[in-house]
């Protein structure tokens, strides 16, 4: 009874010290995030309770192990005791320099975007509370067994009712009602990566490719000139989730991680009292690149490995049926479409005769260097590939929302497919086709959007005025009842989805390329202007010829072939000057982005694996 009572206040004063040690943490989470500031307190709350929790239950640990190890080498004799410490004292030193060099990132993931004196402030805290800890265990093993111990009990005591208070708040704070006004209608967000509009059979595409996504169209909204943010996938994903152009969220470069200052989607819909969940194939939407704020889970695949989306369907399939009753929001995403192109179901008879076989990361590197030519009929022969990869993806992610539809769950949720941007099939870069990344083109830049929500959605509405991918969250706080913020550069397009009724014309941005020199793009109206401030940048040490300015009649001239700016229309030139206004205010301000960092090893090898890394 004396040991378990010994153990018992060991593990309620490492409770103390590591719940004290986790709210630190947990704070500095909190005030990085601005979680107040953008009234997220559920959130805020559950994080602190988090942190504090886990620095419980580890103090708590840490302290027993030093209490029965110490304990016994005290026993044998005062020279062992004595190495034991020291020992104790070397392996925390070591872990100390661990977190402040190779595994920082590990440790502080948010050091980055914290300012020094604050950073160093948080780690000397942390440092000094479990060496506190580990110098308070070896005191004690110093003194008598006979030493009166009272003093301590109401430490132990305080360390495991905060620890169960923190326990209490996990589990309360998710049961509570859901915020003032908010629906709790279950939202299912999926994203097929790389996938062109002018691929969509709703959309005019002669081959049938998408019959799931077409039949979604008939039960839905089908927005016919949807546009991303972006020509790749990092900025997109960062814009759909954040309502912000590309160099106002500042994740411009794969190593330039979202803000945690950001307020993401599925933080404002899990303070609103939802369940939050993601299954996707990772890369580009790696929770290494911050795209895990807000969700409870984040499920990341590597598609390749797993020989395509199979497992991602069937992961976010069975969480759902887990949830069903339940307010959530599931992010969905995968690469089926996207190089290497795989599936050769619509490929030309003649191809697979010849002996054709798909193009690889290697044979994609050496044709980005300009070092491999491709033939018309390889050309082609990709092109009907990648048709292949759209129709497998339709059918995979079909599949799995027909089962939400037979088992009555999709009929309650709000369903949105769309893709972040498109694929460069030799539209205009013999040098980097297959690609994207490089410029703002409209097969990039068009993307599927279809949003089916019965009830909320009439059915076979189609769209025709322009929207942006921005409006996505503001479109589903809207139907959810829960308020946006002044931030948020989308609106609302519930109007359209309710009643059918064109959205007013507003300019249609696009930012931020991945390869050679940033480019900016406006569309107003039937014009569009595409804008190279730095022609002859080397960024990322991709030389790339590009025009300056570019402008372009979408009506007359949809495939971008006929540049207007020798001789610009006369509403052409406010256009232009609106777009130069853009510029100079992003460069009057500076990237908002974190600094630069390295890619992790695994990450950079999935990236590589999708034709990224050379």
């Amino acid at each position: 009874m004396q040991q378990k009572g010994r153990l018992l206040g060991a593990g309620g004063q490492g409770a103390l010290t590591g719940w004290a040690a986790g709210i630190i943490y947990g704070g500095w989470w909190v005030f990085l995030g601005g979680d107040f500031s953008h009234s997220l307190i559920r959130l805020a709350i559950l994080r602190l309770a988090f942190c504090s929790l886990a620095g419980a239950v580890l103090g708590a640990a840490l302290s027993i192990l030093f209490d029965l190890s110490l304990g016994f080498l005290r026993q044998k004799s005062l020279r062992l005791f004595a190495i034991g410490a020291a020992l104790l004292a070397s392996l925390h030193l070591l872990v100390v320099l661990l977190a402040a060099f190779p595994l920082r990132e590990s440790f502080f993931p948010w050091h980055q975007f914290s300012p020094l004196p604050l950073t160093l402030t948080v780690f000397s805290v942390e440092v000094l509370l479990a060496g506190w800890l580990l110098t308070g265990k070896v005191l004690e093993g110093l003194r008598e067994p006979k030493v009166n111990r009272s003093r301590w009990n109401w430490l132990w005591v305080t360390g495991w009712c905060l620890a169960l208070f923190s326990l209490l708040m996990i589990a309360v704070i998710p049961r509570l009602p859901l915020a003032a006004g908010a629906t709790g209608r279950p939202i299912i967000l999926l994203s097929l990566d790389t996938m062109r509009g002018d691929r969509l059979g709703a959309l005019g595409y002669p081959k049938p490719l998408t019959p799931h996504l077409d039949a979604l169209a008939r039960q839905g909204v089908l927005f016919e000139q949807a546009t991303s943010t972006a020509p790749w996938t990092l900025p997109s994903h960062a814009s759909i989730f954040t309502s912000l152009l590309p160099f106002d969220h500042g994740s411009t470069r794969e190593t330039r991680p979202l803000r945690p200052s950001l307020s993401m989607l599925a933080e404002r819909l899990r303070n609103a009292g939802y369940r939050t969940a993601a299954f996707t194939g990772g890369a580009y939407v790696s929770s290494g690149f911050g795209f895990g704020q807000g969700f409870e889970i984040y499920e990341e695949h590597d598609e390749g490995r797993e020989k395509g989306a199979g497992r991602i369907a069937a992961s976010a399939l069975s969480w759902v049926r887990s949830v069903r009753d339940q307010p959530y929001f599931v992010f969905v995403h995968t690469y089926e479409i996207h190089f290497p192109y795989t599936h050769a179901e619509f490929v030309d008879k003649r191809f697979l005769d010849q002996g054709m076989k798909p193009l690889n990361v290697e044979q994609l590197g050496s044709i980005h260097a300009g070092k491999l030519a491709v033939a018309p009929d390889e050309r082609q022969f990709e092109s009907e590939l990648y048709d292949g990869d759209v129709a497998r993806a339709d059918l995979v992610m079909g599949r799995m929302l027909d089962q939400l539809q037979q088992e009555g769950i999709l009929d309650r949720a709000i369903l949105v497919v769309l893709s972040d941007h498109g694929d460069d099939l030799w539209d205009h870069d013999d040098y980097w086709s297959p690609g994207h990344g490089h410029s703002l083109y409209q097969e990039l830049l068009h993307v599927p959007l279809i949003v089916r929500a019965p009830g909320l959605a009439m059915a076979g509405g189609r769209i025709r005025t322009p929207v942006s991918l921005l409006d996505v969250l503001p479109t589903l706080l809207a139907l959810e009842g829960i308020p946006g913020e002044s931030e948020d550069q989308g609106r609302s397009l519930v109007a359209s989805l309710s009643q059918g009724i064109e959205p007013d014309p507003v300019p249609m941005n696009a930012e931020a390329t991945e390869y050679g020199p940033e480019r900016f793009a406006r569309r107003e109206g039937r014009l569009k202007a595409i804008l190279t401030p730095k022609p002859d940048e080397l960024r990322g040490g991709i030389d790339r010829h590009a025009r300056p300015l570019e402008v372009f009649d979408l009506q007359s001239d949809p495939h971008e072939k006929h540049d207007l700016s020798a001789s610009l229309p006369p509403e052409a030139s406010v256009l232009v000057e609106d777009l130069w206004k853009r510029v100079e205010k992003v460069w009057q301000r500076g990237s908002q982005g974190g600094p630069s960092g390295p890619i992790p090893k695994e990450l950079e090898e999935q990236l590589r694996s999708l034709g990224y890394v050379r």
